[in-house]
């Protein structure tokens, strides 16, 4: 493809990519108030969820940056992961929305507040997850799915990346699949607690679960990836 065929986005890819990574310090920050908070937690206080948010702060936070570079680079694969992310978080947003619509009422059935406060606050807690949940994913969705953007970005790279041996709802659930075995790591900090038909494992018999998990969720990844019919 020339250049005279598609319009160049290598501006908007720099712009998006420096959005992407301050969004990286955002979370950067965040994880530090985290530890600031923990460490100022009177001893004998559970820090197991604390540790949790600062290690999911800071991985969002290295997912962002790593984005960001890739996408002022124009490079082909920051594009298709950054794509399957946005339709992946579009997704889980949908869930949690309706999830917070529906628990909404009860939080303040109990407050006493006034009427005009109550519509403030829904207010204000609609439009923030509405901006988290679905306007970031899908302005993702439509910048990274942009012709002139693809086009600029293989333009720039005429090789195809390792993104682009499977189709993009194959990527989307090879992505998932791969979140889905890294979060075992996080519970080595709640003692492995696993939920299992009912119960709750933990210690040695949840790290066995944990392990489990994690092997079969990257065994599927690896077999979408390659479009096994098994996986």
């Amino acid at each position: 493809m020339t250049e005279a065929s598609f319009k160049d986005r290598s501006g908007a890819l720099i712009a998006m990519g420096v959005f992407e990574i301050l969004g990286s310090v955002l979370m950067a920050l965040f994880s530090g108030l985290m530890v600031a908070a923990l460490l100022m937690t009177p001893s004998g206080y559970p820090l197991s969820y604390g540790l949790i948010s600062v290690a999911m702060y800071a991985a969002i936070s290295i997912w962002f940056l790593v984005m960001g570079i890739g996408t002022i680079r124009g490079s082909r694969w920051a594009r298709m992961l950054m794509l399957s992310a946005s339709w992946f978080s579009l997704l889980a947003g949908i869930t949690a929305m309706l999830f917070v619509t529906s628990v909404f009422p009860k939080m303040f059935s109990g407050v006493e507040m006034g009427k005009e406060a109550i519509i403030i606050a829904a207010i204000t807690v609609g439009v923030t997850l509405s901006t988290i949940y679905l306007l970031l994913p899908l302005t993702g969705i439509l910048f990274y799915s942009g012709r002139n953007v693809r086009a600029t970005c293989e333009h720039r790279h005429p090789v195809p990346s390792w993104t682009e041996r499977c189709p993009l709802p194959v990527l989307i659930l090879v992505l998932l699949m791969f979140t889905s075995a890294c979060s075992g790591l996080m519970q080595t900090i709640t003692n492995f607690i696993y939920p299992f038909f009912g119960t709750l494992l933990s210690g040695t018999p949840g790290l066995v679960a944990w392990i489990t998990n994690g092997a079969v969720c990257l065994f599927i990844a690896a077999g979408l990836y390659k479009q096994k019919p098994a996986a």
